[in-house]
């Protein structure tokens, strides 16, 4: 409601390394379309830095998939 969409993706990428960092199956699943949003939102801004922490969290998801 804030209309602070770079803030919403960047909180989006970092509850989604928390919850990959947790390791649990249900908070992987839970983790996918967070990274989606803030994938989505910092592509259409330009937010590099953003875009940066979620391919981190991809990276983290791929080792534990592995």
């Amino acid at each position: 409601k804030l209309g602070a969409p770079l803030l919403l993706a960047r909180t989006h990428a970092r509850w989604a390394r928390a919850l990959i960092a947790r390791g649990d199956q249900e908070d992987l699943g839970r983790a996918q379309p967070m990274l989606e949003q803030a994938e989505n939102t910092a592509g259409r801004l330009g937010a590099e830095g953003i875009t940066q922490e979620i391919v981190e969290c991809r990276a983290a998801l791929a080792a534990i998939s592995a």
